[in-house]
């Protein structure tokens, strides 16, 4: 059977393996003459470590009798005139040899650590460590970053440079405002905030994921503006209804051929305020309910009335809408609806 030479050169606790095995057809073991120092690449595990940051390599060469082991070589990307050292210019096979990284760079580097069998010079394999920059600031904002009342999405990360990725985010100082929120993974604010109109300043660290990891602090603040008045937006009438008749016109359409149970009523719809609302109604003084008739949410931003009368008459009725603003705030407005 042919023989099988591998090399695997792992980066973290790498190696670089060349492996030889060798049997007959019929399961007897054969001798197999000498075997020439040989390296084929099949595996590279890349690591990125930040600038004074080393990293561990092991480079083993099989099918090797002279014993010599390997040279090791640093290889700069093009324009770049150091980019690191190796602890030991050789070592025997299998001895553990470290990379040490420069101590500053503008950018990330990606370096190429090459393990060159010493008694064959064109057997080698190789490996790329990316060294990054330490995080650092990038451009944070100088004033306090406006916030509405609608969805907000802050993405911090931009206001970072440099370090191995990925970052994690925590928050060091103050509180973040109520409705938003941190993704520490992500490094994102998000969410609609809710409450009295305010400014906070707040530190957040960005911690890298070398070894050692690094960090660096964010100082930023949040100007929080006061929520636009809750109001009914309309409609301004409520349509008549007959008794025994399904109140208000089809709400919901087919799709694609496809029809859902039909839905029927009227939209009552609201604005501003904080997301999601809440609806009820109430009968005005001197007068009831339309028997036969409910209200209920529909979506965030609207309610449904809906039902079918029973008892003919005119009847006032005081819608309410409350946000889930802190405190929640309310709107309503009087409608009349008559039932023929």
């Amino acid at each position: 059977m042919n023989t099988i030479r591998r090399l695997i050169f792992c980066l973290l606790a790498g190696t670089v393996t060349l492996l030889t095995l060798g049997c007959s057809g019929n399961g007897s073991q054969t001798v197999l003459p000498p075997q020439p120092v040989g390296v084929q690449y099949t595996q590279v595990s890349a690591n990125a470590i930040d600038i004074g940051q080393s990293d561990l390599l092991t480079a083993t060469v099989y099918h090797d009798p002279t014993g010599k082991g390997v040279n090791w070589a640093v290889i700069c990307p093009s324009g770049v005139i150091a980019c690191g050292s190796m602890a030991q210019v050789s070592t025997a096979s299998g001895t553990a040899n470290t990379y040490n990284a420069p101590h500053s760079v503008n950018s990330a580097e990606s370096v190429t650590i090459k393990a060159t069998a010493i008694s064959d010079a064109t057997e080698y394999a190789t490996a790329q460590v990316t060294v990054n920059p330490p995080p650092a600031l990038n451009n944070p904002p100088a004033g306090a970053i406006a916030v509405g009342r609608s969805p907000f999405v802050l993405d911090l990360n931009q206001y970072i440079r440099g370090g191995t990725p990925p970052l994690t985010w925590s928050l060091k100082s103050g509180t973040i405002p109520l409705g938003l929120g941190l993704d520490t993974g992500r490094g994102m604010i998000t969410g609609s905030p809710i409450g009295a109109a305010v400014i906070v300043a707040l530190v957040f660290t960005a911690t890298d994921s070398g070894t050692p990891a690094v960090s660096v602090d964010l100082p930023i603040s949040f100007s929080i503006a006061s929520a636009p008045a809750l109001q009914i937006t309309g409609p301004a009438i409520l349509p008549n209804g007959t008794v025994g008749v399904v109140y208000g016109s089809r709400l919901n359409v087919c799709f694609f051929g496809r029809c859902p149970p039909p839905i029927y009523g009227v939209l009552v719809n609201a604005a501003n305020g904080a997301q999601p609302y809440s609806w009820s109604w109430a009968a005005a003084a001197g007068s009831s309910l339309p028997p036969g008739l409910g209200v209920a949410q529909w979506s965030n931003l609207a309610a449904r009335i809906f039902g079918m009368p029973t008892t003919a008459g005119t009847y006032n009725v005081i819608v309410t809408v409350t946000d889930s603003d802190l405190p929640p705030k309310q709107a309503s407005v009087n409608y009349t609806i008559t039932i023929h």
